[in-house]
């Protein structure tokens, strides 16, 4: 069975749909989601439904929170009504939309971290300066900047997102060993020149696959090719 995972896709719908064709998941591969699936792009909703349509069909699908989830979450909290506004801002819904509770609830069950023998996934990091780096909660979320300390996770490689960079950057993180690999391409970033790709990481074989945010782009520019993957 395969192994991937992927980050931030940040409502892109169109490129996850393209990058999961070039995927080519079957029943039983497992599919590793780190967090901030919502927000900022043009589909939240859809890319929810895409991941329930994965667990319709037999994928092993593994979503986590990351710090976009992690905001809807604390807003749910405070209550009526001024969840409302905000909430369906992340989800990209028109105001006479109903707010669909059935996610937000299985939202809210995510966990923050995933573990197998070889990696620990989590949506931004962990926090390296406490004894154990699984009570801080907060810094899988939202930390950027911190040294990793491989004897604290029992020398797995941590994989992770939240910070986007270049796919080239990822690249070399691979290749020279790095004990942390940053998998967020930045796809929601679509006027970035060096960003704006989605990436899916082969676990089995430490391999990427790249798709090129296509969400962003006018209908009349998408090709034929790109247009019968959506």
């Amino acid at each position: 069975m395969a192994n991937f995972a992927i980050s931030d896709i940040h409502g892109c719908n169109k490129s996850f749909l393209a990058l999961l064709k070039k995927l080519n998941l079957r029943k039983g591969d497992t599919l590793y989601l780190l967090g901030d699936l919502i927000n900022k792009g043009p589909d939240s909703i859809g890319v929810l439904n895409t991941v329930l349509e994965l667990i319709r069909n037999k994928i092993d699908v593994k979503p986590l929170k990351g710090n976009h989830e992690q905001m809807l979450i604390d807003v749910i909290r405070i209550g009526q009504p001024k969840i409302n506004p905000f909430v369906r801002k992340m989800l990209n819904l028109e105001k006479e939309s109903a707010i669909p509770e059935h996610l937000l609830e299985w939202i809210s069950q995510w966990p923050y971290f995933y573990e197998n023998d070889h990696f620990v996934f989590v949506h931004a990091g962990l926090n390296f300066e406490i004894e154990n780096v699984f009570d801080d909660l907060k810094s899988m979320v939202y930390i950027r900047d911190n040294t990793i300390m491989p004897e604290k996770i029992d020398h797995r490689r941590l994989i992770h997102g939240h910070t986007p960079q270049t796919v080239l950057s990822t690249q070399k993180q691979i290749d020279n060993m790095k004990p942390a690999i940053n998998i967020d391409g930045g796809c929601v970033m679509y006027r970035s020149k060096k960003l704006a790709h989605l990436m899916a990481l082969d676990l089995d074989f430490l391999h990427l696959i790249v798709q090129p945010n296509i969400d962003h782009q006018p209908k009349a520019k998408l090709s034929k090719e790109v247009s019968s993957q959506l």
